[in-house]
């Protein structure tokens, strides 16, 4: 008997919303289906008169892994119907308008700024960056943009986030963080 676990591999599909119901009856007649197993091999078991044996040792390890079988068809059940239940509640709550944002005060920057001089965005370059080009507007962005990160906020301020989001929050967080340090240590430089 091949005593290792089966690799398992995490598939990601749609279907038709109107086929999801017959697609969680599936399922749960899966995990159900293992659960008669582990009732099948704990009944063998049981019967046995001395479990003390390798037999005994194999039963119980069949029944231990049929029991887990279900437990991962009923984990990936739950996680369904939430992603169900999230896209409900998603597709009721009402848009969120971003918040008004002031644009800021326009500086008068010298142009003769060794800085601005190689900088993509000085009024002298027309490249491609998106804030020389005149159709962009920027008081948008930073709105769409401050809009985004609320939403973040929001979503890692529930507990509704998910692993992979968490991550990712995570990164954005470390990042941030070491621009800060060499922010903070390139403004120290130049004040000494």
């Amino acid at each position: 008997m091949n005593n290792q676990e089966p690799t398992r591999v995490n598939i990601q599909f749609s279907i038709e919303l109107d086929e999801l119901p017959s697609e969680i009856d599936r399922l749960i007649e899966k995990s159900s289906q293992h659960i008669a197993n582990a009732k099948e091999f704990y009944t063998q078991l049981s019967s046995n008169q001395s479990n003390l044996t390798t037999e005994g040792w194999e039963g119980i390890d069949n029944i231990r892994r049929s029991l887990s079988k279900s437990d991962q068809v009923l984990d990936d059940l739950q996680r369904i119907i939430s992603g169900y239940l999230r896209m409900q509640s998603e597709s009721f709550s009402p848009p969120q308008e971003a918040p008004a944002v002031q644009p800021p005060a326009q500086v008068d920057t010298p142009t003769t700024s060794p800085f601005l001089a190689n900088h993509p965005d000085a009024t002298r370059n027309t490249g491609a960056s998106p804030f020389s080009n005149p159709d962009v507007n920027v008081q948008d962005m930073q709105a769409q943009m401050m809009q985004v990160m609320s939403h973040m906020q929001q979503k890692m301020d529930s507990d509704t986030a998910t692993e992979e989001e968490q991550e990712a929050a995570d990164i954005l967080k470390n990042r941030l963080s070491r621009v800060m340090e060499t922010t903070d240590e390139n403004s120290s430089e130049t004040s000494s």
